[in-house]
């Protein structure tokens, strides 16, 4: 098969409820959630949530500036479109049978990712995309992870997001799992997961993920002098991986 044209298991059902859950809140009201398929009709709703609630949260993106460079925010959106394609984004979503509407409250956009991915030409305009592209590729090369695992490809993430109101009841752990199955589900034998803040680290760790890269943000910021990473109560950026199992 042709990496450029992957495409999910036409056996895998699409879409797919892939758990259920209760959480409890902060006074005591019993929640109930699934994780679930984005199914098409929701594209253009995922990208306004992360648009949304993604861009003006992420502490790399908040130190970047992010939210105000326009054209990043464009080449970012473009990127998310290109990829939802895939098939393989995740939402978790609030049970409610007095309403008709899918209510959101959590985000996994995945991807496939082949390593011939590396070498192409990816013209971004905005500058602050760009920067946070270099770091990112740096981390990854630093990680060696094709030679480490000896793989070609694996299951790649471009954001996770729970909504503000959600937050601190796991939902983005339940997601972090519920990618290990999926990666599963599609052949794929591992994921890899760009963890800038120590929530998104406690999570991924909740959820059987372990440690391949680690740097501290000093160090970070004298091979990238022209950043500003003062990523609040967090000492380390960590590359993070978990084998599916499949």
């Amino acid at each position: 098969m042709d990496p450029n044209f992957w495409c999910r298991p036409s056996s895998l059902q699409y879409p797919l409820v892939w758990s259920e859950f209760n959480k409890t809140d902060k006074n005591g009201v019993v929640l109930e959630f699934q994780i679930e398929d984005l199914p098409e009709h929701l594209f253009p709703k995922c990208l306004e949530f992360m648009v949304k609630y993604f861009i003006p949260d992420e502490p790399f993106f908040t130190c970047l500036g992010f939210a105000n460079d326009s054209t990043s925010v464009k080449d970012l959106v473009n990127c998310w479109e290109e990829v939802l394609s895939d098939k393989c984004t995740l939402i978790c979503t609030l049970k409610n049978p007095k309403s008709s509407e899918t209510d959101i409250v959590g985000i996994y956009i995945l991807y496939y990712h082949h390593k011939i991915h590396d070498s192409h030409d990816h013209r971004y305009n905005g500058m602050q995309f760009r920067a946070l592209c270099k770091v990112a590729t740096y981390i990854e090369e630093q990680s060696d992870r094709y030679q480490k695992f000896r793989i070609d490809d694996y299951l790649d993430e471009f954001g996770l997001c729970v909504h503000s109101k959600y937050r601190g009841l796991g939902i983005a752990t339940e997601l972090l799992k519920t990618r290990i199955k999926l990666g599963a589900a599609v052949g794929l034998k591992y994921s890899f997961t760009l963890c800038t803040a120590i929530a998104s680290q406690k999570a991924s760790e909740r959820a059987g993920y372990k440690n391949l890269f680690e740097l501290d943000y000093k160090t970070l910021e004298e091979i990238f002098p022209d950043l500003k990473l003062n990523v609040e109560n967090t000492p380390t950026v960590r590359y993070m991986y978990v084998e599916h199992n499949c």
